[in-house]
């Protein structure tokens, strides 16, 4: 029950801050800019090209949702506790009969249920844009695809919450924030490098994308939702740019990041539970 009550109590924290509000109104203005631009695209394209702009399209939509999502994350998760403790109201909290575990495992499943809310919103969203614009016709996507992406989608911002609340116990609100933008900036890039080498056979490259996907494995996880969704191998890249899925990482990938989630959730708990507060 105290678990629960602190998840209760931190998405009503994060309406009261109107963070979760600002970001729907952004991603609905976003979704009608890139409906119309599915709109139009699809009337003037050449049908030899259609399969390529629809892959293209949709990469496009998939990498933006997904570094929204990031970004929601980081902003919720910098200042869970370290904003609190700056600020004095976690001090309020700590006196409570509730353990300090039980606070931390609050915080994360009350904000990983506001992330898990809004990234299955954005990518339905997306999906179903898509659908509609090209009447119903998507000829890579399946159902069976499309659940394990959502599957798969939804594991970004996790991973940034995990890792947020960890490093919130040594950070500032606004280090902790540069910290996690940085990480993710850092995954993108090697994931797009990876990419890059997989194409023109570079092992260096694959090599620097593999360390980067250890350090924070968000971009291997899209380039894995992206190959449930449409497929893997060079030509997927070529035709999808920079944001389509030349290789698909293994289901190891998956595991890996799931012990990451739950390693570093541990460690958050751990590390606050001996803070001297």
């Amino acid at each position: 029950m105290p678990v629960l009550v602190m998840a209760g109590h931190t998405l009503q924290e994060m309406v009261r801050k109107k963070v979760f509000l600002l970001v729907l109104l952004l991603t609905l203005g976003f979704l009608l800019l890139y409906g119309t631009g599915l709109h139009y695209a699809g009337r003037e394209v050449n049908p030899l090209y259609k399969n390529l702009m629809l892959s293209q399209l949709l990469s496009l939509g998939l990498y933006f949702a997904s570094m929204v999502s990031a970004f929601l994350a980081v902003a919720a998760v910098a200042g869970t506790i370290a904003g609190e403790i700056e600020d004095g109201t976690l001090y309020t909290i700590v006196t409570k009969p509730v353990r300090r575990g039980e606070i931390v495992l609050g915080k994360f499943l009350g904000l990983a249920a506001m992330l898990l809310a809004f990234g299955a919103l954005f990518y339905s969203a997306i999906l179903g844009v898509n659908l509609y614009a090209n009447h119903g016709q998507l000829p890579f996507l399946t159902a069976a695809g499309a659940v394990k992406g959502l599957l798969l989608f939804c594991l970004q911002p996790l991973l940034l919450l995990a890792l947020g609340l960890w490093s919130g116990n040594f950070l500032p609100t606004i280090g902790n924030g540069v910290l996690l933008i940085m990480l993710y900036g850092l995954a993108l890039l090697g994931g797009l490098l990876e990419q890059v080498g997989t194409v023109i056979q570079n092992t260096a490259l694959i090599n620097t994308g593999i360390i980067t996907s250890l350090l924070l494995p968000t971009d291997a996880i899209y380039r894995q939702m992206l190959g449930q969704l449409m497929g893997s191998g060079a030509i997927n890249f070529l035709t999808s740019g920079p944001f389509g899925a030349a290789s698909r990482p293994s289901i190891w990938m998956t595991v890996y990041t799931l012990f990451y989630i739950g390693f570093f959730l541990w460690l958050a708990v751990r590390r606050f539970a001996r803070r001297d507060l």
